[in-house]
């Protein structure tokens, strides 16, 4: 999670000269954030034999899957169509650089941040609890 939540920073700092960027960058953090906040709301813990199990929100876990890999299929497309066009150098970068692919990361490192962790929290608060 350290580690999600320090790429993150690094590809937050790489976008502050852009201000398109930094803008959908924000966009993704808010929508990550009411995200969480609903599957946070969502999710159900269950004490069975052998452990504490939760169980998230099918529809929110759907629509951050489905964010993700939409994006990457939209970006392998773009890629395949580069690949058959005969473009320059310069053409290919800004076609690479989309603020729209970090304004969905935003969204995916802020929800499995702030998701994961009140997971984290809250069940190590059940476990003292039983002990």
């Amino acid at each position: 999670m350290c580690l999600f939540g320090l790429i993150g920073v690094m590809v937050l700092l790489a976008s502050l000269a852009h201000p398109f960027s930094l803008l959908l960058d924000a966009a993704g953090v808010i929508a990550g954030l009411v995200l969480a906040k609903l599957a946070i709301d969502h999710t159900k813990f269950e004490e069975r034999t052998g452990g504490l199990f939760f169980r998230t929100h099918i529809w929110i876990e759907s629509i951050v899957l489905f964010l993700f890999l939409s994006r990457i299929v939209t970006r392998l497309v773009m890629i395949y169509t580069i690949e058959k066009s005969s473009q320059s150098p310069e053409q290919l970068q800004s076609q690479f650089s989309s603020p729209l692919t970090a304004g969905v990361f935003f969204l995916l490192v802020t929800f499995y941040l702030i998701y994961y962790g009140n997971v984290l929290r809250k069940g190590t608060r059940m476990r003292q609890k039983a002990a």
